[in-house]
């Protein structure tokens, strides 16, 4: 894996398994603590080295996506409901 996404605080996107570096100066939720988010502030060159670290360190980004995992669920709930509600 090779990839991160980088977002702001009021386009917030849950997408289990994939490291997170947010433009913004202050965040709290379950991801950050657990080390799946980095909080890097709005600089632009800050952001921009920070996502250039990241993508030339593949054991830190498989380290920041093992650590969102299973957050907030499999992104298989729908699924199993259906399944479950015997439509599927």
């Amino acid at each position: 894996m090779h990839s991160a996404i980088v977002s702001t605080r009021g386009a917030r996107r849950w997408d289990a398994g994939h490291p997170w570096i947010y433009r913004s100066d202050v965040i709290t939720a379950p991801d950050t603590d657990a080390g799946a988010v980095r909080v890097i502030g709005t600089d632009e060159a800050v952001v921009r080295d920070a996502v250039l670290e990241l993508l030339d360190d593949p054991d830190g980004l498989r380290a920041m996506a093992a650590a969102g995992a299973g957050l907030y669920g499999d992104g298989h709930s729908a699924a199993r409901i259906v399944q479950r509600l015997g439509a599927g």
